[in-house]
């Protein structure tokens, strides 16, 4: 009987006889090791405790008060339709511009929660001596410390040296571009290269320039631009 492909993967890292040179694992992190669901939640309920917005839009505040974010769900605007919002009025724009600063920001990754299992078998991963990489289409001017600070509260492994976190340097940087210039960096430092990432536009970009990598999908959420193909195994959590 086949082993699930979490365990294949820690069969494949006891393979080597130096793991931190020869196999590395790449974790994204938003949907991947996070699930966000909380974070969107807490910028929606602080946007109503500003006196400003209030007073703008006080009719929309006060129904925005029954917002509640669904896991899985990509984004906020499913969120906004349960509760009538989903006009794309004065308040929808103003509320998505405040939603969008704050989602990229220092401050509300502190409310992303882990994904079961996930704080564990990446300590198992470390333990055994693979290299390590989070990988994530956050940028360093805004959500670096924010970044540090969440993974480390988290109890993830950090701060060895066969240990990176990689952020783009900019924003203006696509995730999908950025993820793919690392990804072609890292083909001929490793032996092997299994990257665990939810979006399906950067897997498939990958996967035509970096074909030997290998992918587990992290069936969260994701844009729905794309999907990948069924060739690729696919967990829910880390369990």
């Amino acid at each position: 009987m086949k082993k699930p492909i979490l365990q294949q993967v820690l069969d494949r890292i006891q393979s080597f006889e130096n793991p931190a040179r020869d196999i590395v694992c790449i974790f994204d992190l938003d949907s991947t090791l996070y699930d966000l669901t909380d974070r969107k939640q807490q910028i929606l309920l602080s946007y109503i405790k500003l006196s400003e917005k209030t007073a703008k839009f006080p009719k929309e505040c006060q129904t925005l008060q029954k917002v509640q974010v669904h896991r899985n769900e990509f984004g906020i605007d499913d969120a906004l339709a349960r509760i009538g919002l989903a006009e794309k009025n004065d308040f929808y724009k103003d509320l998505h511009s405040y939603w969008e600063y704050y989602f990229f920001h220092n401050d509300f990754v502190k409310f992303d929660i882990t994904l079961p299992g996930a704080v564990d078998y990446v300590k198992k991963v470390e333990s055994l001596g693979a290299s390590i990489i989070y990988l994530t289409g956050r940028d360093k001017p805004r959500m670096l410390r924010g970044t540090l600070e969440s993974l480390e509260n988290s109890g993830f492994p950090l701060q060895k040296k066969h240990i990176e976190v990689c952020l783009k340097p900019h924003k203006d940087i696509h995730d999908h571009q950025f993820k793919l210039d690392f990804m072609i960096k890292m083909k001929d430092k490793f032996k092997e290269i299994w990257l665990f990432e939810n979006e399906p536009v950067n897997i498939n970009l990958i996967e035509k320039h970096c074909p030997q990598t290998q992918f587990i999908f992290i069936d969260t959420n994701h844009s729905g631009r794309e999907e990948v193909g069924a060739h690729h195994p696919s967990i829910k959590d880390f369990k």
